[in-house]
């Protein structure tokens, strides 16, 4: 199925921040509190993947066994909106009970120090679909 071009212009759009794909460093003159911290006791935060109008994506790797995960945060602007709080946690139980090799396993829930929610994802590398349609556009 193709994307719309509203689709790309917000998919782009919300790539426009993210570090590049290739490891680059990211500009040193915007600071994320998060990158750098352990949340759960367990995820250290390594680097901001991507921003979109309700969350933030993180990867972050697991302080005991190591494993690569992305962690999914609501922006501190949510921070006491109940009913966002409670759409993400329907989204970590609903991805969490498909189990199906194209959906994005989810695997933990929690909160931040600060209060905000956040879920814990499988971690996919790839491109974006920006970066897709970019490339190949059109797609069939």
């Amino acid at each position: 199925m193709r994307p719309t071009m509203a689709e790309v212009e917000n998919t782009r759009s919300q790539n426009a921040s993210c570090p590049p794909m290739d490891g680059a460093a990211v500009d040193a003159g915007r600071f994320d509190p998060l990158i750098g911290t352990v949340l759960a006791e367990r995820y250290e935060v390594v680097r901001k993947i991507g921003e979109g109008g309700m969350g933030a994506v993180y990867e972050a790797r697991h302080a005991v066994i190591g494993k690569r995960v992305a962690i999914k945060v609501l922006l501190d602007k949510f921070l006491e909106n109940q009913e966002l709080v409670a759409r993400l946690l329907q989204e970590a139980r609903l991805a969490s009970s498909i189990g199906h090799e194209n959906i994005v396993d989810v695997t933990d829930y929690g909160t931040t120090k600060d209060g905000r929610a956040f879920l814990v994802m499988e971690f996919l590398d790839g491109e974006s679909l920006a970066q897709l349609v970019l490339r190949d556009a059109p797609l069939p």
